[in-house]
């Protein structure tokens, strides 16, 4: 749950309206599909028992970001070919990426170039590590 209204500041009343926002992850779109559509069912399901009239919407909805292995191949090659160390994630990041979008879109795949520890992204203390620009460069003109 992100954020919840019930009713108004008031004393003495029941509230006659409210909504809750929630954000739902999965590591893959069929879980995450499966998982929205359980919480919708139950919430319509919930509110048919009390009566209650629910309205549902959905924002900012995120794709799977899934490389495609003969993309995400190439790139890995292109390191190889070019001394660039390659670290595979154990894990599957859970963050909500607009990369997922381009990839439903044309065949891609996502890396990063390994800036190493750093504060979280889009923190006031992140700061980018201008060193592992040319890195960037050479992998984007070698798959060019």
């Amino acid at each position: 749950v992100v954020h919840m209204e019930a009713g108004e500041k008031a004393f003495g009343i029941a509230a006659g309206r409210g909504s809750l926002w929630v954000t739902c992850r999965g590591q893959y779109q069929s879980e995450l599909d499966y998982v929205l559509a359980l919480l919708e069912q139950t919430a319509q399901r919930e509110a048919a028992l009390y009566g209650l009239e629910l309205t549902v919407s959905r924002h900012e909805a995120f794709p799977e970001t899934a490389n495609h292995p003969e993309c995400a191949d190439r790139v890995r090659a292109l390191c190889r070919r070019q001394g660039i160390p390659v670290a595979e994630m154990a894990d599957p990041l859970h963050s909500s990426e607009d990369f997922g979008h381009y990839l439903q879109q044309c065949p891609g795949a996502m890396f990063f170039l390994g800036a190493g520890d750093s504060p979280a992204l889009h923190t006031l203390e992140y700061d980018y590590r201008d060193e592992i620009i040319g890195a960037g460069v050479d992998i984007f003109m070698g798959l060019i």
